[in-house]
C-alpha cells in the first residue's frame, strides 16, 4: 500500500497541519456540533483523512467519558471499520460520478432513514463542485434542514465553484497548502515508521519538492526509498534522482535576465532546465523564494533590493511576484511546462513598472503577505497556538502603526482580542517593524461581510 494511505492520520492529534488540528479541537468543544462542513483547499492536504476522522468522533462508543481528548479511540468497531471503509453509516460519495439530481434526490430519500448502528449517519461527498445547478438545489434543501441522525461532509479543491447558498449551510474548514515544519514533521513521520534512513538536509529537499502537498512528499519519499534500497538517503541522491544540483545556478540566472530584461538569455536559461528535467513548479516555487529572501535581507539590512544582489526595486518585486504566482497556476494545465514562464519573461521586458506609494516608509517595505508571514513565525516562539489561529487569519489593512485583521471564525476573533494575546502581537509586530503597532480585528465570514 502506498504510503500516503499507509499512514494516514486516524486522530486529530495525528493531522500534520497545525491549524487543522486546533480548528477540529474548537470545532467539537462547542455544545452544538454544526451538522454540515465544507473543507476546501489543494490536493493531497488531508480533506478526505479530516473527513473520516470527524466521523470517527461523532461515533466513537470506546472513548471514556472523562476523557481528556475528544480523539477517537480507534479501536471500538465502528472507529476500526469507518478507518477500513465498511461502516454502513459512513458513505463516502464521489461527486464526479454522482453529480445529477436523481442521484441527489436519491440520498435525499436515504437521509430520512436512521443509522443501522450509529449516533451519526455520516455522508462524505467529495469534489462536491462537480454537482450540477440542479443537484445542488436539490441538497441545499436537505443541508437547510437535516435530520438530527445525520452530518454532511462536503469537500472540494475548487471553492469558487461552490454556490453560496451552500457555503452559507456549512461550516467552513479552509486548508492551506502545507508549511516546511508540516512537511517535515509528515515525512519524518513516514521515514521512521518505514524504517527509512535519511540525512536531514535530504528530508528538507524531499519537503521542497513535495510543493506543499503531504501527498506528494510522501509519493517522492516513498519513490526515494524504493531506489535507496535500505540505504541511506543522501542529499545528492535526492538531487541526481530528481535533477535539482544546478536549481540556485538557474533561479539566480534567471533573475538576472529579468533585472537585465534580457528575454533571449532568459529564454536560454529555462530551456537549459526543461533538458535536465527540472518540474517548471518546482522552478517558478525556487524563484519566488529567493525573490522572497531578497526581499526580506533587503529590509533587515535596511538595503535597497537592488543593493542586496539584484537590480529590481521594491515595485518591481511586487509585480514580478504577482507574475510569477500566475504562471505557478497555470503550468499545472499547460501542455507545454515551460510556456507560462515564458511568457512572463516576455511580459516582463515589454511592460512599464508602477510605482509603490506608502504613507509610511517603515512599513513601506513590508507587503501585507510577507508581514503576515514574518508574524506568524514570531508569534510561534512563544505560542502555537495563537500562530495556528493566525494562519487563518488576513490582513485587511495596514496604513502607519494600525494593522487590521480578518477571520473568518468568530471565537478566533475572541481569541485574538484577548489582552494576553494582544500583548503577544504588540510585542511582535514592534520587533518586526521597530515601531509600536495598534492591532483590531473583524470577523467577516467566508464569502459574507465583516460583523
Amino acid at each position: 500500500m502506498a504510503f500516503y494511505r499507509t499512514y494516514r492520520p486516524q486522530t486529530i492529534a495525528q493531522l500534520d497541519s497545525e491549524y487543522i488540528r486546533e480548528i477540529l479541537y474548537s470545532f467539537f468543544s462547542t455544545k452544538k456540533t454544526p451538522q454540515s462542513v465544507l473543507l476546501t483547499g489543494p490536493k493531497g492536504l488531508g480533506k478526505t483523512s479530516a473527513a473520516r476522522i470527524i466521523a470517527k468522533v461523532v461515533n466513537c462508543t470506546g472513548r471514556r467519558k472523562d476523557a481528556k481528548t475528544i480523539d477517537p479511540c480507534n479501536k471500538c468497531s465502528e472507529c476500526v471499520s469507518i478507518s477500513s471503509g465498511s461502516y454502513l453509516d459512513v458513505l463516502e460519495i464521489d461527486g464526479a460520478s454522482n453529480r445529477g439530481i436523481d442521484e441527489i434526490r436519491d440520498l435525499r430519500e436515504k437521509v430520512k432513514l436512521s443509522p443501522a448502528s450509529a449516533q451519526k449517519k455520516v455522508y462524505i461527498i467529495d469534489e462536491v463542485h462537480m454537482l450540477t445547478t440542479e443537484a445542488f438545489n436539490a441538497l441545499l434543501k436537505t443541508l437547510e434542514e437535516p435530520p438530527t441522525h445525520v452530518m454532511f461532509i462536503l469537500c472540494t479543491t475548487e471553492l469558487q465553484k461552490v454556490p453560496a447558498t451552500i457555503l452559507s449551510r456549512c461550516f467552513h474548514i479552509s486548508f492551506e497548502v502545507a508549511t516546511e515544519d508540516e512537511l517535515l514533521r509528515s515525512l519524518d513521520r513516514i521515514a521512521k515508521g518505514e524504517g527509512i534512513k535519511i540525512e536531514k538536509e535530504a528530508l528538507k529537499k524531499v519537503a521542497s519538492l513535495a510543493l506543499g502537498s503531504f501527498r506528494d512528499g510522501a509519493k517522492v519519499l516513498e519513490e526515494l526509498g524504493f531506489f535507496a534500497k535500505k540505504k541511506q538517503i543522501t542529499l545528492s541522491m535526492v538531487e541526481a534522482q530528481y535533477r535539482v544540483s544546478h536549481m540556485q545556478m538557474f533561479v539566480n540566472d534567471l533573475l538576472a535576465s529579468f533585472a537585465q530584461k534580457d528575454v533571449q538569455k532568459g529564454f536560454l536559461v529555462i530551456q537549459k532546465t526543461v533538458k535536465q528535467g527540472v518540474d517548471m513548479r518546482y522552478f517558478i516555487e525556487e524563484i519566488t523564494k529567493t525573490l522572497h529572501r531578497v526581499l526580506l535581507e533587503s529590509v533587515e539590512k535596511k538595503q535597497t533590493p537592488i543593493e542586496s544582489g539584484f537590480s529590481f526595486t521594491l515595485a518591481e518585486i511586487q509585480t514580478l511576484a504577482v507574475f510569477l504566482d500566475s504562471a505557478y497556476q497555470k503550468t499545472k494545465y499547460s501542455p507545454i511546462q515551460e510556456l507560462p514562464l515564458e511568457l512572463v519573461l516576455v511580459q516582463w521586458v515589454r511592460q512599464d513598472v508602477p510605482a509603490v506609494q506608502s504613507s509610511d516608509p517603515q512599513l513601506a517595505q513590508i507587503p501585507p503577505k510577507d508581514f503576515l508571514g514574518k508574524l506568524i513565525e514570531k508569534v510561534k516562539l512563544s505560542n502555537h497556538s495563537i500562530a495556528g489561529v493566525l494562519r487563518g487569519s488576513a490582513i485587511d489593512s495596514f496604513e502607519k502603526n494600525k494593522l487590521v485583521l480578518t477571520t473568518p471564525y468568530a471565537f478566533h476573533k475572541d481569541r485574538l482580542e484577548d489582552k494576553q494575546v494582544q500583548s503577544i502581537l504588540a510585542k511582535a509586530c514592534e520587533d518586526i517593524c521597530g515601531t509600536r503597532v495598534n492591532i483590531s480585528v473583524i470577523h467577516r465570514p467566508k464569502g459574507g461581510e465583516a460583523i
